[in-house]
C-alpha cells in the first residue's frame, strides 16, 4: 500500500527557512575557521561532522527548554538547562574533534590540518560557537512566538469589539420600536387621521434598520432620510406646538458613516425637549460636511425643572458613547451641554480614510 505524504505550503516554507538557517551557519563558520586554519575544505568537512551536535543543542533548546521552562516563567530551570545543554554540546563536539585528530585518515593528509588543530581543540571557542547558534535560533523562536501571541490577541480583541458592537446595535432597534409604538398607540387613541401615515413612516424606518444597518458603513444621505422620517413621525404627534429647524450644509454625497450614530441624539432631544413640554417646543438640527469632517449639532428647549434635576440620556445615549469609542476610538468628539433652559449635543467625526475601525 502506497501512502502519499502531503506537506502544506506553510510547513514547506518552514522547512526551507530552517535549511537556509543552517546553510548560513555552515557558510559563516567555514569562512571564519577557514581563515584561521588556511584550509576551507578541511574546515567544511569538520563542521559537517560536528553539525549534528549543533542541531541537537539548538532543537533541544527550541522545543524542550524554551516551552517547558522559559514560557512557563521558570527562569531558574531555563538558565540551568541552557548551561548544561551548551556545555554538553561543546563536550560532544570536542570529542568528535579529538577523534578526527587521533584518526587523521578521516580528513586525509594530516599535515594540512596542523594549523587547524590548536583552534579545533579550544574548548572556549567551541562553547562560544555553539552558544551563538543556539542564541540566534532562540531569538528567532521567541520573536515568532511573540508575533503569534500579538496576532492572536489582536484577532481576539477585534472579535470582542465586533461582538460588543453588534450587541449595542441590537439594543437600538428595540429601544426605538418601543418608543414609536407608544406614539402610534397615542394617535390611535385619539383616532387621528395620521395613523396610516405613521405606519408607513415606521415601516420605512424599520426597513432601513433591518436591512441597511447591518452594514459597517452606510451612506450619509440614508441616515439623513432616517432622521427626516423620524421627525415627520414626531411632528404628526405634537402638531403646531413643535417647531423644527433642520439645516444641512456641505456635500453629503459619497460620504459614508457608521449607521445610527445621530439617531440616538435626535430621539433623546424629542424625549426631553418636547414630550415634557406642554407649551411650545423647539428643536434645531445642523449637519455640516467640510474638510473631511462631519459635525452634527442638535439643541432643544427644556421645560422648567428643579435645580440639580439632571436630564440623563438613558440607554440610547449611553450606547452611542460606547459605539463611538469602538468605531471611532480617537477620531470623534461628543459634547453634551445641559443648561437651565437648553439641552444641546455636538458630535464631530473625522472622515479621513482609515480612521474608523473596519
Amino acid at each position: 500500500m502506497r501512502t502519499n505524504i502531503i506537506i502544506s505550503p506553510s510547513k514547506l516554507l518552514r522547512i526551507e527557512l530552517h535549511i537556509l538557517f543552517w546553510i548560513v551557519v555552515l557558510a559563516f563558520y567555514t569562512f571564519f575557521y577557514g581563515r584561521i586554519s588556511g584550509d576551507y575544505y578541511v574546515t567544511f568537512i569538520h563542521l559537517l561532522m560536528t553539525l549534528p551536535v549543533y542541531l541537537g543543542a539548538t532543537y533541544f533548546t527550541l522545543y524542550h527548554i524554551i516551552p517547558k521552562y522559559l514560557l512557563q516563567k521558570n527562569y531558574r530551570g531555563f538558565i540551568i538547562s541552557s548551561i548544561y545543554t551548551v556545555l554538553g554540546a561543546a563536550y560532544l563536539e570536542l570529542m568528535i574533534t579529538l577523534l578526527i585528530v587521533v584518526f587523521p585518515d578521516i580528513l586525509g593528509n594530516y599535515k594540512t590540518r596542523q594549523p587547524f588543530e590548536s583552534q579545533s581543540l579550544d574548548i572556549y571557542l567551541r562553547l562560544i560557537s555553539i552558544f551563538i547558534v543556539v542564541f540566534l535560533a532562540s531569538c528567532i523562536k521567541l520573536l515568532k512566538h511573540w508575533y503569534v501571541i500579538q496576532r492572536t490577541n489582536q484577532l481576539l480583541e477585534k472579535e470582542k469589539l465586533r461582538a460588543e458592537l453588534s450587541f449595542l446595535k441590537s439594543q437600538i432597534n428595540p429601544h426605538f420600536l418601543f418608543n414609536t409604538l407608544n406614539n402610534l398607540y397615542a394617535l390611535t387613541l385619539k383616532k387621528s387621521d395620521n395613523s396610516p401615515e405613521v405606519v408607513l413612516k415606521l415601516s420605512e424606518i424599520l426597513d432601513y434598520m433591518l436591512y441597511e444597518c447591518s452594514q459597517k458603513k452606510v451612506e450619509l444621505k440614508k441616515e439623513i432620510n432616517l432622521i427626516k422620517n423620524y421627525i415627520d413621525l414626531e411632528s404628526m404627534r405634537f402638531g403646531d406646538r413643535l417647531t423644527i429647524d433642520f439645516q444641512i450644509k456641505g456635500n453629503v454625497r459619497n460620504v459614508n458613516v457608521a449607521p445610527l450614530l445621530f439617531f440616538p441624539l435626535v430621539e433623546n432631544s424629542f424625549k426631553h425637549g418636547v414630550r415634557n413640554n406642554i407649551d411650545s417646543a423647539w428643536i434645531k438640527l445642523k449637519l455640516n460636511v467640510a474638510d473631511n469632517s462631519l459635525q452634527f449639532e442638535i439643541s432643544n428647549g427644556k421645560p422648567n425643572r428643579k435645580s440639580g434635576d439632571e436630564i440623563k440620556g438613558g440607554i440610547g445615549l449611553e450606547n452611542l458613547r460606547k459605539r463611538l469609542q469602538i468605531i471611532y476610538p480617537v477620531h470623534h468628539k461628543l459634547i453634551i451641554e445641559d443648561t437651565a433652559d437648553q439641552y444641546s449635543a455636538k458630535l464631530k467625526l473625522d472622515l479621513s480614510l482609515n480612521t474608523a475601525r473596519k
